[in-house]
């Protein structure tokens, strides 16, 4: 099946929601990006949803042939184990979004794009200077007692965004290198 050829200025307009998954290094068995534009309904997780009916629905769609695509949080992982429900908190976003599509079309694409405006400015950690410390202090004392070997501890920084941000993903992906990357755009 030949490729639809597909520009970044054309992707960047595309209505959403869409998915473009990036295969950026190409090889034998990887050639082609591939692009969720035909959405048949999208899924989502709210906090205080059920984790069985979210599953329940998305199983559904897989029976009927339909492709998922989407993302889940870290804080998704908090409604799966009561054990974590004090962990469990509201979110402006849902904690998981899956778009069901019949298919996928396969793209050749071309990541030239003119240049437009974006700016995030008002950059701010999610914690302070202090919480940073004690969450560090927490880890090394997991870490001598063993009760872990490794971990990757990492926290959100919040900004505010304007402009393009078809943009700042063309921008990630020239200075982050990668095999693969994504840009999903649910609307919001």
């Amino acid at each position: 099946m030949p490729a639809l050829k597909l520009s970044a200025d054309k992707l960047a307009k595309l209505a959403p929601p869409y998915i473009f998954l990036d295969t950026i290094k190409k090889d034998s068995c990887n050639r082609r990006s591939l692009l969720f534009s035909q959405i048949e309904k999208v899924l989502k997780f709210e906090a205080g949803s059920c984790p069985n009916t979210f599953f329940a629905e998305a199983e559904n769609y897989l029976q009927k042939g339909y492709w998922l695509c989407g993302y889940f949080t870290y804080e998704f992982g908090y409604f799966l184990e009561d054990s974590f429900k004090d962990l469990r908190k509201k979110s402006k976003m849902p904690l998981a979004w899956l778009a069901a599509a019949k298919k996928p079309v396969a793209v050749e694409f071309s990541g030239k794009k003119e240049e437009s405006y974006y700016r995030a400015k008002n950059l701010k950690p999610n914690i302070s200077k202090n919480q940073y410390k004690g969450k560090i202090v927490r880890i090394k004392k997991f870490l001598e007692e063993g009760l872990t070997y490794q971990t990757n501890y990492t926290f959100k920084i919040n900004f505010d965004f304007e402009g393009d941000v078809f943009s700042l993903y063309q921008a990630l992906r020239r200075i982050q290198p990668t095999s693969y990357a994504a840009f999903i755009n649910t609307g919001q």
